[in-house]
């Protein structure tokens, strides 16, 4: 790690013991040195029993407890703490190449300074920074203070924290809005993503002093090239690409961990799979801040409490004389947990579960539970008139920008052919379906359906008859031979070539039926993910379902439910008859308008555009819990409104109907748009 690296957080959030909270500044921002200073000092001052340089090969059940093997000697335990969090173990990407080329790569762990990567460099040369948050922003800073040339290889866009002007004010009050973020939405808050640095980063990246470049594809033995085939030669590439968890020596234990970050699946920080293994450090135990200095130091009070539960269960368990009384004093110490961990080194407890000692304290959080459950429908009713016009603004200018493109300024048909992506869904780089590779989330498929002629496909049939599905409407619009301005079609092309932004670019998620989505996007995690999907990567999600025997006004809540949770109108397509202003679709459909389609759609407008316009499948990965469980599987009462009075709307519209931007009395006289080239404004004005 960088030799000067210094804690994102202030030592008012980071001090173990309020007696020693007063040895810094309360907004000091201490450096590493600093802070590891401080922890040895207090080891040493609580006499806490910390074993150095001894190293875990394995840990393996051993009747009730634990045989944990080191490099210092074997021992047994009861109860075992991990808390090695993830800085011992960095993601080092493997592409295609790395083995044969000269390049020298190394990763933010070994980073040290930017003298260090001068001197490995040498004078004047390139340094390829990959990734895009906080670690590569400091990096890419300090290399080109030392005059260095730098570039960052990216894959999504780049989000930046604030200006350097405003971070003074954010860093001396960010931990009350984090209380505030903790007392609502609690323990569902989503994760919290750290940007990189606004500021002196943000200017010279805008200002192109510092090159911004797309993703790493492959190495060549002198050069790298990116995924937009463009070629450069860097000198060093440096790995910003994070870390993931070290936990092989568990590996005798078969936790159970999420496929995607390496993360154990824990409840209540203990191992869904194995009981009395506990972890500390790691994302999402408690909440957003678990995998903080800050939120560590919060963890292992309750982790202690906890252990010092379990502890008197055990027959000759020592439990420190001290612990209860430091509670008392409100010492808010992770070394409490070392405490109670320590005195179980040679104890096995008894796996019985025993009952609640404090039935008036489980009443207690009972009590707790109702007022924030209470506290968050408040809140949600008081966000559904700011969500609402959010979505009509927003809703807004998106049928402007529609109209702009059938009308005003409006796209002719045979813009690309028939062999285009938009029209066939085969990634250009692969020769392969892109849909597949683009799908984000599937919750777990239910076991049995109805036999029925609607029983659902597989997963992977749904998606490609989706898909299929907008390819052909895309096709009506897309040239071929004998038909240079494509086919007659009851849309005009402007809208027949959203269909490809929404397909190919976009991103899918799979559910069983309406309830198994909301019981999804009703956990905050859930849907803070969502957003950072959307705000990350810019596309258009559409959202599946494998069920096809559904109820239509169910249907109108959900995508009211949507509408009201997010600031993007929703829309419902299905294979049973119209709900709301949807369309037809093989498999119910929900797609969230974003706006991102509108940059794509116009740029089929140019040459290099058309070109240019079919992006790469989705790199990064999203919801990496396992399991999310929302606070509710139906609608609300503004949801259902919403949905009457929308259903209302349509109704008093009469024999229009549903479609919006066309006039279905007219579809059934036979209007079609195209394949003749596009009337000029006056015409269309003069009909």
């Amino acid at each position: 790690m960088p030799n000067q690296l210094k804690l994102v957080s202030p030592w008012k959030t980071n001090w173990l013991t309020r007696g020693t909270a007063h040895r810094f500044a309360p907004h000091a921002q201490l450096t590493r040195a600093e802070f590891l200073d401080y922890l040895r000092a207090f080891a040493v001052e609580h006499e806490l029993p910390v074993v150095r340089s001894c190293e875990i090969s394995s840990v393996e059940r051993s009747g009730e407890g634990f045989d944990i093997r080191t490099s210092q000697g074997n021992c047994r335990a009861g109860l075992v703490v991990n808390a090695t969090g993830y800085f011992s173990n960095p993601c080092l990407p493997r592409l295609p190449g790395d083995e044969r080329t000269s390049i020298s790569r190394l990763h933010y762990a070994n980073f040290g300074d930017a003298q260090k990567i001068a001197a490995l460099a040498g004078p004047d040369a390139l340094v390829l920074i990959v990734g895009q948050r906080l670690s590569a922003g400091q990096a890419a800073l300090a290399l080109f203070d030392a005059g260095l040339r730098v570039a960052i290889s990216h894959r999504a866009p780049i989000r930046f924290g604030v200006d350097d002007w405003l971070w003074p004010l954010v860093y001396r009050t960010f931990d009350l809005a984090e209380v505030v973020r903790l007392r609502f939405p609690g323990r569902n808050a989503g994760q919290l993503d750290v940007p990189m640095p606004g500021g002196r980063v943000r200017k010279l990246i805008q200002s192109g002093a510092i090159q911004t470049v797309p993703a790493l594809a492959r190495f060549e033995p002198d050069s790298v090239v990116l995924e937009d085939g463009s070629t450069l030669a860097p000198q060093v590439v440096l790995y910003a690409t994070g870390f993931a968890p070290s936990l092989s020596y568990l590996r005798p234990l078969a936790l159970e961990a999420c496929p995607v970050t390496g993360v154990p699946l824990t409840r209540n920080m203990e191992s869904i799979a194995v009981p009395n293994l506990f972890f500390l450090g790691f994302e999402m135990l408690r909440n957003f801040q678990s995998r903080f200095l800050r939120g560590l130091r919060n963890d292992a009070v309750v982790l202690a409490a906890e252990i010092e539960r379990r502890v008197p269960q055990a027959p000759g368990a020592r439990r420190p004389a001290s612990l209860a009384s430091q509670r008392r004093e409100g010492l808010r110490v992770r070394g409490a947990a070392a405490h109670a961990f320590a005195s179980q080194m040679t104890t096995v407890r008894s796996p019985t579960p025993q009952p609640d000692p404090l039935p008036v304290e489980g009443r207690g959080r009972e009590a707790a539970r109702r007022l924030s459950s209470g506290l968050r429908l408040i809140l949600y009713y008081l966000r559904v008139p700011i969500t609402w016009t959010a979505l009509t603004l927003h809703n807004s200018w998106g049928i402007l920008n529609v109209l702009d493109l059938i009308w005003l300024r409006p796209m002719r048909g045979g813009l690309i052919d028939e062999h285009h992506p938009f029209c066939t869904g085969i990634d250009p780089a692969t020769g392969e379906s892109i849909w597949l590779r683009n799908v984000v989330f599937k919750s777990p498929r239910r076991e049995r359906w109805p036999d029925s002629p609607l029983a659902p496909d597989p997963d992977d049939e749904i998606i490609r008859k989706v898909g299929d599905h907008l390819c052909k409407q895309v096709l009506m619009a897309a040239r071929s031979e004998g038909h240079p301005h494509g086919h007659a079609a009851p849309m005009p092309p402007g809208i027949l070539y959203i269909h490809g932004a929404v397909h190919f670019n976009g991103v899918w998620l799979l559910f069983n039926d309406f309830p198994d989505a909301i019981r999804h996007f009703s956990d905050p995690k859930f849907a803070a993910e969502f957003q950072r999907l959307v705000r990350e990567e810019q596309r258009e999600p559409v959202t599946l379902f494998r069920d096809r025997d559904y109820d239509r006004t169910e249907f109108a809540r959900f995508v009211c439910f949507l509408r009201t949770l997010f600031p993007w109108f929703s829309n419902c397509n299905g294979p049973k008859k119209f709900v709301l202003w949807g369309n037809p679709s093989p498999y119910p459909a929900v797609n969230t308008i974003t706006g991102h389609w509108i940059r794509e759609t116009r740029a089929l407008k140019t040459e290099h555009g058309r070109a240019s316009v079919a992006r790469p499948p989705v790199a990064r990965k999203y919801f990496p819990d396992a399991a999310y469980f929302g606070e509710r599987a139906t609608t609300r009462l503004p949801e259902n409104l919403l949905a009457f009075l929308t259903s209302k709307r349509i109704a008093l519209r009469g024999e229009r109907e549903n479609l919006y931007f066309v006039d279905k009395r007219k579809l059934r006289r036979g209007l079609r748009f195209g394949p003749e080239p596009m009337p000029s404004l006056w015409r269309r004005m003069r009909r």
